[in-house]
């Protein structure tokens, strides 16, 4: 953790010589180095695909 924290890769604040994480920044944090699983990025492509079927068939 202390690594993350020098390199400023994890969010926190820092008071004198103590570290304060917010349970709420970390779960931001967390979740925007989440990976998508296989079905989501399948489900993603599936709705990207459509939409430009659509695109091409109003024309």
């Amino acid at each position: 953790m202390y690594v993350l924290v020098r390199k400023r890769e994890v969010p926190c604040y820092k008071n004198g010589k103590k570290l304060y994480f917010f349970k709420d920044k970390l779960l931001v944090w967390i979740e925007k180095g989440r990976k998508r699983t296989k079905l989501e990025i399948q489900e993603e492509a599936d709705t990207w695909l459509n939409s430009r079927k659509n695109i091409y068939e109003k024309a």
